[in-house]
């Protein structure tokens, strides 16, 4: 169980996931993985996205992301082509079972998995600012790899680089 939630969570922190993302991800893990082998600096995230809006995410380590990628490869494929699994095959009962298997492992309220995108924001606002960009550009910009969009950089400013 822990290693199939640490796989999920691993996909959230190097590639800025939310968490319905992560468990639909198993649709786009065969993509990414290509994608970065040819050495792609982004991905594209486009099932379990919000409102169904497709969004590029820029990959902070691109060593760790094929990892955790190709570890959710081989856990989806030993699990019939899932990441979670439950009774249910719904996206509901995946969810849930996400997380209390986070809960279970000390996961939840400040440190809860959606930590781990605020942990990929801070990582991505110090990678713009290497490049040359001011921290306000820079917290747009990494807006729009969380999927808010370049007018929330405030926002992330706020809450995700604490």
């Amino acid at each position: 169980m822990i290693s199939w939630g640490y796989s999920r969570l691993r996909l959230q922190r190097e590639l800025g996931l939310r968490a319905t993302e992560a468990i639909m991800s198993v649709q786009s893990i065969k993509h990414w993985e290509k994608e970065l082998k040819a050495g792609a600096e982004k991905i594209t995230v486009i099932h379990g996205t919000k409102g169904g809006r497709l969004r590029e995410a820029h990959v902070v380590n691109r060593h760790r992301a094929l990892h955790a990628i190709q570890r959710a490869r081989q856990i989806s494929q030993a699990q019939g082509g899932k990441l979670v699994v439950t009774k249910t095959p719904n996206l509901s009962a995946a969810r849930s079972r996400y997380e209390r298997e986070m809960r279970a492992v000390g996961l939840r309220g400040k440190q809860s998995s959606h930590s781990a995108r605020y942990a990929y924001a801070q990582d991505r606002i110090r990678a713009y600012q290497a490049a040359g960009m001011s921290r306000k550009e820079a917290a747009a910009a990494a807006s729009c790899d969380l999927g808010h969009g370049p007018g929330r950089g405030r926002y992330i400013e706020a809450v995700y680089s604490r």
